[in-house]
């Protein structure tokens, strides 16, 4: 048979056989290829959430560890802080609990431990969440974050020159020969804790309508027509987090209506930040 032959009866031959017979090309090799890729992607999903959850612990035991050798060194400042606050409500203060006293020096050492080491914390958790950041989002933090702890501090001082005293003195302000005042020391730390951190919160209302505001979350008119709305809510958070009394819920009400409108006052004067300000200022460019 010669070569044309050949050639004429293989295709006849592929023309007549059925799909099924005849030779396919390998697939093997093709379907290797995929295979490994998923199994490369999967082993890098893996390590990459091994690290993030390395990262967390090594953080927060160091987060952990400022916060322990803070409180220790609270622990050596809580008998003055003890003895300032007992001064300021010209009070000696007593315990009705074998364990208050001891309890009360371990929350004020908590206290005093949080702050200092307040600032270790703070970076653990900006350099363990900036890396998952979009730009919109490191703007506004590195924007507004320090205002936060600004205004905090401000607030709790406000309290502290400003609301504590009257409250005080109007509580005190009841007693007679007959019912004389004795403060139980863990009691009048409650107190205290009452008067001071919402204030440090309700401080940050300008700030958050601001950020919301710059960010497109919020408009000028739409908290405008909220203003009724806005007093309602301040007096009720005041009746939650002040003691039950008309005189310290409006200690808290009164400023909260105030840091509103200073809110809606400010908010007119910003505009919501567009896209190119947020990658000019992330990527280092000059600030408005």
């Amino acid at each position: 048979m010669t070569t044309n032959e050949q050639r004429t009866s293989a295709e006849l031959n592929s023309e007549t056989l059925p799909d099924a017979m005849r030779e396919k090309p390998s697939t093997a090799g093709s379907a290797e290829v995929p295979n490994k890729e998923a199994r490369i992607e999967e082993k890098a999903k893996v390590m990459d959430l091994v690290g993030h959850l390395t990262e967390l612990r090594s953080r927060l035991i160091i987060s952990l560890l400022s916060f322990a050798v803070a409180s220790v060194i609270g622990w050596f400042y809580a008998t003055p802080v003890l003895k300032y606050l007992s001064q300021s409500a010209g009070r000696t203060f007593v315990f009705v609990a074998p364990s208050e006293a001891f309890f009360s020096m371990i929350k004020v050492s908590l206290a005093i431990g949080l702050v200092l080491s307040s600032p270790i914390v703070l970076s653990e958790i900006w350099l363990f969440v900036m890396p998952g950041l979009l730009p919109r989002e490191i703007y506004f933090f590195r924007r507004y974050v320090p205002f936060v702890i600004a205004l905090f501090i401000v607030g709790l001082v406000f309290a502290h020159l400003a609301v504590y005293p009257i409250a005080l003195q109007f509580f005190l302000g009841f007693s007679t020969e007959e019912l004389q005042a004795r403060l139980a020391v863990g009691k009048f730390l409650n107190f205290v804790l009452t008067m001071h951190l919402p204030f440090g919160v309700i401080f940050e209302i300008p700030l958050v309508i601001l950020a919301m505001v710059r960010a497109g979350l919020l408009s000028v008119e739409a908290l405008v027509k909220q203003r009724k709305m806005a007093i309602i809510v301040a007096f009720v958070v005041g009746a939650l987090l002040t003691p039950p009394d008309p005189i310290t819920q409006s200690l808290m009400a009164v400023p909260m209506i105030l840091l509103f409108e200073l809110s809606l006052f400010l908010a007119r004067k910003v505009r919501p930040v567009s896209n190119e300000e947020v990658e000019k200022l992330v990527s280092g460019g000059e600030s408005e």
